[in-house]
């Protein structure tokens, strides 16, 4: 079944690892099986500043050198491991991540790592709130 996406005029997105923007808005038809990235899930190394954003810089990765699968499969292994083992509340995340990493489940793989950014955000900002608003802290 074909993929059809619409951008917005100057959106950039990847398409098998080339960099593109349109300079009108338009649709594309996938009709094939290729590799899609929109701007707003990529994610460049230099962005990668805090482990859930590693791990998804990882799947990202892993999703668009499919060849290099067997290289990227341990680091992100590593890396979740690492995640669960400081916020075990993860684990669930973290399982479904390894699940449709096993698969080679791409698009899933993806939606999962989003979600542990998200997930990663809130902790730590759960963690940099005050125990009780308005009092002091000795």
């Amino acid at each position: 079944m074909p993929l059809i996406i619409t951008l917005k005029a100057g959106e950039k997105f990847i398409l098998n690892r080339a960099v593109l923007s349109l300079s009108k808005s338009a649709s594309i038809v996938i009709e094939n099986k290729a590799s899609f990235l929109r701007e707003k899930h990529i994610m460049r190394p230099e962005d990668a500043d805090s482990p859930a954003k590693r791990i998804y810089y990882l799947c990202q990765l892993t999703y668009l050198w499919e060849e290099r699968f067997d290289e990227y499969y341990p680091q992100i292994k590593a890396a979740c491991l690492e995640f669960v083992k400081a916020a075990p509340s993860t684990n669930a995340l973290i399982a479904s991540i390894g699940a449709a990493l096993a698969q080679q489940d791409f698009f899933r793989l993806l939606k999962h790592a989003r979600r542990l950014i998200e997930v990663e955000r809130r902790l730590l900002d759960v963690r940099n709130k005050p125990l009780h608003q308005g009092t002091e802290r000795p």
